[in-house]
């Protein structure tokens, strides 16, 4: 199937208030062919180019107030005059005078007295990049648009799942268990020390798809006890399955720029696919600011809700640290191990070596305020802590 009905195809699938901001190829693809003519009338067809590029002819692409301007600059020797009797398939080729003839029509600047500059305009290269910029322009704003609207439904969700969620109800230690498989299922940005990627939407797609298979086999979701953590649970998916149909609607879009940028330079020898990209810097769709923001927003609004207890792990014994002391270094470890390491003559933090930060903790270094915190958050992980504590004295 050919790109351009397959875009169709794939935009079909797309929201239906997104479609008509799908990069319009066909259209593009139509004013390819005024270039090409324009270039032809302008004494420049495709294969004389590509002779003169290396040579002698530059591209350049500049922004006035309105548009994105191209013209080419060609210089023109005595010396290397036959440069431009280059071969050409199709009609009988013009003479070396017809293409001097047509050539010289335009705009010359002299750089001495046997080589001159000629600047050539290209209103219809400039027409193709003002609608190609304009359409990507056009999907910058709809993005923000929807960025608005993603982040919205974010924060409504974070309401009601700081309620349902909250130590006061019955399904905390639910949702901790659903939320960290789904960060092991790492849909959106990868969290190993050998993968710390973005992932493309098919990626991303089949990540969501392997955290529901194994909610499915643990029938987490079944064990909720209230309906609000149903219809929130039901929220949270529908979050992800809309960011993962936005990365589709954008790489769609981008493959679209991609293939009419690449058939613009084949059909023209012109170099776009290599200059137009840095004139869209600032928009927010070419540079995917947006995705990653949004799955930030996930990241930080609804992840951070339920505190997951490898956060308040002892570094030392890694289960929960119980009895909190907090160390001159800042680093914690629970009081447990704490007198173990004392009792060893222990000096030292043994995480970051700071002076003396074992031998002078007292009583006085336990952070009350987070014991507090775990109490409420962590009662059976602090419950087990005692079992364990008890029996080891005994």
């Amino acid at each position: 199937m050919k790109f351009g009905k397959a875009l169709e195809t794939n935009a079909e699938t797309m929201p239906e208030g997104w479609r008509p901001y799908v990069i319009h190829y066909k259209s593009l693809k139509r004013q390819i062919n005024n270039i090409v003519k324009e270039l032809d009338d302008s004494g420049l067809p495709s294969p004389v180019i590509k002779n003169l590029l290396s040579q002698t002819m530059t591209g350049n692409m500049h922004r006035d107030k309105q548009h994105l301007k191209t013209c080419i600059k060609v210089v023109i020797d005595e010396a290397d005059i036959d440069i431009v009797e280059a071969e050409a398939p199709g009609p009988e080729p013009l003479s070396e005078e017809e293409h001097l003839s047509k050539l010289l029509a335009h705009e010359i600047l002299f750089l001495n007295k046997s080589a001159s500059v000629i600047v050539i305009e290209l209103s219809e290269d400039t027409a193709f990049f003002d609608q190609l910029g304009e359409e990507i322009s056009q999907l910058s704003k709809l993005q923000q648009t929807y960025k608005q609207e993603f982040e919205d439904k974010v924060e409504d969700l974070s309401k009601i799942l700081t309620v349902v969620s909250s130590p006061q109800n019955k399904d905390m230690y639910t949702w901790r268990e659903i939320l960290k498989m789904y960060l092991d299922a790492q849909v959106f940005v990868g969290d190993q020390e050998t993968d710390r990627t973005t992932r493309s939407s098919e990626k991303a797609q089949k990540q969501l798809e392997w955290f529901l298979a194994e909610l499915k086999r643990s029938k987490l979701t079944g064990k909720f006890k209230q309906s609000k953590s149903k219809a929130a649970f039901n929220s949270f998916i529908q979050l992800n399955s809309d960011l993962i149909i936005m990365k589709q609607f954008r790489e769609l879009n981008q493959m679209a720029m991609f293939k009419i940028l690449k058939k613009h330079d084949k059909r023209t020898n012109l170099t776009a696919s290599s200059g137009f990209p840095k004139h869209l810097q600032n928009e927010p769709f070419y540079n995917d600011n947006i995705s990653k923001s949004l799955t930030y927003t996930i990241g930080t609004q609804l992840l951070s809700i339920i505190p997951q207890p490898d956060d308040y792990s002892c570094p030392i014994c890694m289960s929960v640290a119980w009895k909190p002391i907090r160390l001159k270094c800042q680093h914690v470890f629970c009081v447990r191990c704490l007198i173990k390491a004392q009792r060893k003559k222990m000096v030292n933090c043994p995480v970051c070596r700071q002076t003396n930060s074992i031998l002078e903790a007292d009583a006085g270094n336990l952070d009350v305020d987070m014991m507090n915190f775990m109490k409420l958050h962590f009662p059976k992980e602090i419950k087990e802590k005692r079992k364990e504590s008890s029996r080891e004295q005994a």
